[in-house]
């Protein structure tokens, strides 16, 4: 049914288990898995804030690498694994990495933060699932998650 995956990473624990999923899944199908990590553009400092821009540029990075290759260990070696690192915008990257690879599921985990907070603060989830056409599989928060 399903022929090549995308998972989502962020260190989150909705994100371990959903690869979690995905590895399962990937397994089930014979599917060629797709990890992705997405480093977020950085924030806006505040006017005198003492900042050191590529210091926090490159720490960012190195918690990326080391998040995308901790998962690619945990796929077993009868699952075609590839790991992709994108710069931006969470949802708009996952969407483009769909568009450009053909993905026909997307496997992602949500914060659970509910509909006020996640219409202030933004729901990649929800633009992922608003912007594309592909199969979604969202893993919602357990209650011990943090």
């Amino acid at each position: 049914m399903f022929h090549d995956i995308l998972v989502a990473v962020d260190g989150s624990a909705t994100a371990e288990r959903a690869l979690t999923e995905a590895i399962d899944l990937a397994q089930a199908y014979r599917a060629h898995l797709t990890i992705v990590y997405v480093v977020p553009p950085p924030p806006t400092p505040s006017i005198g804030a003492p900042i050191d821009a590529e210091r926090l540029k490159r720490d960012v990075e190195q918690e990326g690498d080391e998040i995308l290759t901790s998962a690619v260990e945990r796929v077993p070696d009868d699952v075609s694994v590839a790991s992709r690192t994108r710069h931006g915008h969470p949802s708009g990257e996952i969407l483009r990495q769909l568009e450009e690879e053909g993905h026909d599921l997307v496997v992602l985990g949500s914060r659970g933060r509910g509909r006020a907070r996640a219409n202030l603060l933004g729901s990649v989830a929800r633009e992922v699932h608003y912007g594309t056409r592909v199969a979604m599989l969202v893993i919602h928060p357990d209650e011990g998650d943090a």
